[in-house]
């Protein structure tokens, strides 16, 4: 799972963001590795996101505390935690997060899952070297998926 903060990238642009030559893989060679380990939203229902975010993303359940707290993990380790509480009231465009499959054809038959089951879509590119589909989860909150 990674973050951008670009709303379109080329399949150039998303390669340099996640494994280029810039200045942040400079910083983690001094300072060692580094990775994204966690994401944490506030939900309206945690069980109605988890349910979400298992369907559509394979990612399962890792602790659930009743009190406050749900987490999901995918294959590789991330985390996401899921609070319950008062989720912000618009969540701008260019906020999500991803996650990134191996090739197109995956997004294309993630997209198609998507449109079967109801999932709102909120932005789609597939210039064939770069796809990614873009949809909100129950409270608004946009995840990717994407390749290139």
């Amino acid at each position: 799972m990674i973050f951008a903060t670009r709303t379109r990238l080329d399949g150039w642009r998303a390669r340099e963001a996640i494994g280029g030559d810039h200045n942040a893989r400079h910083w983690l060679r001094d300072h060692g590795d580094m990775r994204l380990n966690h994401v944490a939203l506030t939900v309206s229902d945690r069980e109605r996101s988890a349910t979400f975010y298992r369907d559509h993303f394979g990612l399962t359940e890792r602790v659930h505390d009743d009190e406050h707290l749900l987490i999901l993990g995918s294959q590789e380790g991330t985390l996401l935690a899921l609070s319950a509480g008062k989720p912000g009231s618009e969540v701008p465009r260019t906020n999500h997060f991803g996650f990134q499959l191996s090739v197109g054809e995956e997004v294309r038959a993630a997209r198609e899952r998507f449109r079967t089951a109801g999932v709102r879509e909120t932005e789609w590119q597939d210039d064939g070297n770069f796809v990614r589909v873009q949809v909100a989860d129950p409270d608004g909150y946009r995840v990717e998926m994407f390749a290139f």
